[in-house]
């Protein structure tokens, strides 16, 4: 029997012209020639639109800053072509309902509660099996929900940003980069509450310049200089302890293309192939590329002797590499035993950090901004890095890359210094 899959793509809605003579992007989905159309809250001219289509334009856009702004707008919308795409091939029979309950569009949502929104994305999410991003949007409900109970869309304007946020920093003692967090989970829920009629965003929106911004978070760097990383490399545990096994897990994550925890956990025998270990990053499986791109990581010596260590004795492929995850396990329970794996390893490498006299708390992220940094370092180039890291986006990678330490700083301060000892008649 011939199974039939919806055909999806975005448009340009021009029956309406907006004040700002734009009109609202949109994605189709034509399934059996039944058409329904979802807005996808970005609104671009026909000249714009007809850029983002092909991306190649982009590059000859003259202004700048207009180049930018478009160039956001084009990722954006392919998240959401990804997303799209993603749900559509896990779906055995498609139906628009189950499309739209998947997704995160709340047309059945019916109040102007932002709660009841907060609660049909994070059931989303969680049909997903997006569960740590359900669990994040679970705990921005409840801080908001705390601070203003009964909270409904038109109590959202820019005094109650302000006061919410001046309450979690002074009071509730959160950092600002928190803040960022759950006001940027509240902006997307607002953005749907849009999409479903319950708020104009020209007259109600809260968000933007000259409105309210929402706090960025802090790009703390954490990058290890070469002498850390070789006291760690040294560093001697006892035999199977937990700093013993929380230095290996560093260690793996640091050769091994700065693969995270959760990736870590997820490896299977089949992801070994040859003197190569190949695999997709969990967290691009839910984002904008409908085809994610595998992460190739060479096994050089080091990673060998950690996998023979740590592994599981097994032949089938399916299984696990390391102990940390077992077949058959829900969403729910492989979210939940990564995060007691990573609070583990994070528990051990505080161990390790304090016993060499490492002025900051070591945890598992300072390997994956290591690697990156090491590489720079080294005049690897910002695609490469990129690549081997996984990112979509240059600007990510760039974010990990801490600044060249003291001694290159004293080393190019020598070149410039290199014309006064050379021979003035060369």
């Amino acid at each position: 029997m011939q199974i039939y899959k919806p055909k999806y793509g975005l448009i340009l809605d021009t029956r309406r012209v907006k004040k700002s003579k734009t009109f609202p992007v949109k994605l189709r989905i034509n399934y059996r020639n039944n058409v329904k159309t979802y807005l996808c809250n970005h609104d671009l001219t026909q000249e714009d639109f007809d850029i983002i289509q092909n991306v190649g334009l982009l590059k000859k856009v003259p202004d700048s800053q207009h180049r930018a702004t478009l160039k956001v707008i084009y990722e954006s919308l392919q998240e959401i072509l990804g997303r799209a795409g993603e749900i559509i091939r896990k779906m055995d029979r498609f139906s628009f309902n189950a499309f739209e309950n998947r997704f995160g569009i709340h047309k059945t949502v019916q109040t102007d509660k932002v709660t009841a929104y907060f609660d049909n994305i994070i059931r989303s999410y969680r049909q997903e099996g997006r569960i740590g991003t359900a669990n994040a949007y679970l705990t921005s409900k409840n801080c908001l929900e705390t601070f203003y109970p009964g909270l409904r869309f038109e109590d959202v304007n820019v005094d109650f940003l302000r006061s919410f946020e001046r309450w979690m920093i002074l009071e509730k003692k959160r950092s600002p980069s928190t803040v960022g967090i759950y006001l940027r989970s509240l902006r997307f829920i607002i953005n749907h509450a849009i999409d479903a009629g319950v708020i104009n965003r020209e007259d109600n929106y809260p968000f933007g310049k000259r409105k309210y911004q929402i706090p960025e978070a802090r790009n703390v760097k954490k990058a290890l200089s070469s002498n850390e990383l070789k006291a760690i490399y040294q560093f001697e545990a006892f035999p199977r302890s937990l700093p013993d096994k929380a230095r290996d897990m560093f260690l793996f994550s640091f050769f091994g293309n700065g693969i995270n925890m959760k990736d870590i956990a997820l490896l299977k025998f089949a992801n070994i192939q040859d003197d190569k270990i190949i695999y997709t990053r969990e967290k691009s499986k839910n984002t904008k590329r409908t085809k994610s791109r595998g992460i190739t990581i060479i096994i050089i010596t080091e990673l060998e002797t950690i996998i023979n260590k740590w592994k599981v004795d097994s032949s089938d492929k399916e299984d696990y590499i390391f102990p940390i995850l077992k077949k058959g396990m829900s969403e729910e329970e492989i979210h939940w035993r990564v995060k007691q794996f990573t609070k583990d390893v994070n528990k051990g490498l505080k161990l390790i950090g304090e016993s060499i006299g490492l002025d900051r708390n070591l945890t598992t992220y300072f390997a994956r901004h290591s690697f990156a940094t090491a590489l720079k370092h080294s005049g690897t180039s910002l695609a490469e890095i990129s690549e081997s890291l996984g990112h979509s986006s240059l600007k990510t990678t760039e974010s990990y890359l801490d600044s060249f330490d003291d001694t290159s700083k004293r080393l190019n301060a020598k070149k410039l210094q290199l014309f006064i000892s050379s021979d003035p008649d060369r």
